[in-house]
């Protein structure tokens, strides 16, 4: 048993790896010998035969693709930011309020704000960005670990500086803390599970976002290999004990 892990999550991977067990391969290092893993950790890189549903292949790839999530999403009829894909300078939306994102990202690093249409367009030329989120004003920002179909823990971005409101991102000082998300953002969570479905992903965490009234919920993104605690890490390693027990 194998769990083939991208090296964005090499050090979840190598926890889980631990209390489980069971041997991990990064994928840049995985060899034909190594077979079919058993479960994947962030990496959607293909391999022969492959009967990995813990996750499927093709779910953490569209997942790390962040224009086809979206996508996915949109179709779904999940709430997520409008996007826009840009081959020319021209094509950026006038009098958006808009983020430039990366294809690929990780926890907001890559999130340029571009309050105006001249600051887009300093990020399409100088930091060659061709997908953009719509900015939306939101309070409350939450992270829901679903597992199997189940919320198993929420948390909750925090950060002493209430002005720092743009970009919640660690860089910028911002920090989860645990919340109780069945007693007060009960609304939160069927949106959570509808993701995940929409993906395709057994398990994984959703960052979402609301205003003060909580009446709306957007999906900024899904994550098909989160960090974890240690006390989140133990909720994964008992459903992952579990599914290897049904083998």
């Amino acid at each position: 048993m194998t769990i083939l892990y991208h090296k964005t999550g090499a050090v979840t991977a190598s926890a889980l790896s631990k209390s489980l067990g069971i041997r991990k391969v990064r994928d840049n290092k995985w060899k034909p010998a190594d077979g079919v893993p058993t479960i994947r950790w962030g990496s959607s890189m293909p391999v022969p035969n492959d009967t990995c549903v813990l996750n499927p292949a093709s779910a953490i790839k569209t997942t790390a693709d962040g224009i086809k999530m979206l996508q996915v999403l949109r179709e779904a009829g999940v709430n997520v930011p409008e996007s826009y894909v840009v081959s020319s300078e021209e094509q950026l939306p006038k009098d958006v309020h808009l983020f430039a994102r990366k294809k690929n990202h990780v926890g907001g690093t890559d999130i340029i704000d571009c309050p105006t249409y001249d600051d887009a367009v300093v990020a399409f030329r100088e930091h060659n960005r061709r997908f953009f989120t719509q900015y939306v004003d939101t309070a409350i920002e939450l992270r829901l670990h679903v597992i199997d179909g189940e919320v198993v823990k929420a948390f909750r971005k925090h950060n002493d500086d209430e002005t720092a409101i743009k970009v919640r991102s660690a860089k910028q000082g911002w920090a989860y803390k645990m919340v109780n998300v069945y007693k007060y953002y009960p609304l939160a969570i069927p949106v959570a599970l509808a993701t995940i479905k929409a993906l395709g992903l057994t398990f994984g965490a959703v960052d979402m976002a609301c205003d003060e009234s909580r009446s709306e919920w957007v999906v900024w993104e899904a994550n098909s290999a989160p960090s974890l605690n240690s006390l989140t890490l133990e909720l994964y390693v008992q459903f992952f004990e579990r599914k290897l027990n049904d083998r």
